[in-house]
């Protein structure tokens, strides 16, 4: 979609451990590689991280976080997460990684694990968001393109779909057509145009 580059780049990246899976997953890793020339490092803000019935809110700004959520008494499991990003390379990533609260290693038991097979939703769900600026002064129509990898335990890595922003920065013009200063009938054509280098013009709000 277009955006202007004044307003932010939001991101939700959802994950599943579909209904047919055999065992529950014990890691999962979510990579996005973002675009350091497009994309301002310094503005990112790690957003809500959900998985199952869980959420966990990093601090407005954040752009590392790591956390644990205890899933006891329903599971013997501790869930450690941690989230940071690269701004040199601009490689963000999300670790989900369980261990046992007695041990702190990975469970012994190779089907337990904190994201189940999806059968009733949204146990086998969940999503991570960011939001991050476009760098200033980018022309209009700059594309910046976007996707993440994600892993679930030894798997090979899953690609999300593309998602496309394409910058606005050129402000419509429109104007009135000229009207003759006197009219004979009470009713008369009124007619307007106008143009828009990037996203173009979807409405008219008219003043009287």
């Amino acid at each position: 979609k277009y955006l202007s580059g004044e307003n932010p780049l939001l991101y939700t990246i959802m994950f599943e451990n579909l209904d047919t899976a055999t065992a529950a997953a014990q890691e999962v890793v979510i990579t996005d590689h973002l675009d350091t020339a497009k994309m301002d490092m310094n503005t990112l803000s790690l957003g809500p991280i959900t998985f199952g019935g869980h959420q966990v809110v990093p601090p407005s700004g954040s752009n590392e976080y790591s956390t644990e959520v205890d899933l006891r008494p329903e599971k013997e499991l501790i869930v450690k997460i941690k989230a940071n990003l690269d701004k040199a390379t601009g490689a963000l990533s999300w670790r989900f990684t369980c261990v046992d609260p007695e041990t702190g290693e990975f469970p012994e038991d190779p089907l337990a694990g904190f994201l189940p097979p999806n059968v009733n939703p949204p146990e086998g769900e969940g999503s991570v968001l960011f939001t991050i600026m476009p760098r200033q002064n980018l022309p209009t129509g700059t594309e910046i393109r976007n996707k993440a990898e994600i892993v679930f335990d030894e798997n090979a890595p899953i690609e999300t779909p593309e998602w496309l922003n394409t910058i606005d920065n050129n402000k419509p013009q429109s104007n009135v057509l000229s009207l003759a200063s006197t009219q004979n009938s009470a009713s008369f054509l009124v007619q307007w145009q106008g143009t828009d280098e990037g996203s173009g013009i979807g409405d008219y709000t008219i003043y009287v």
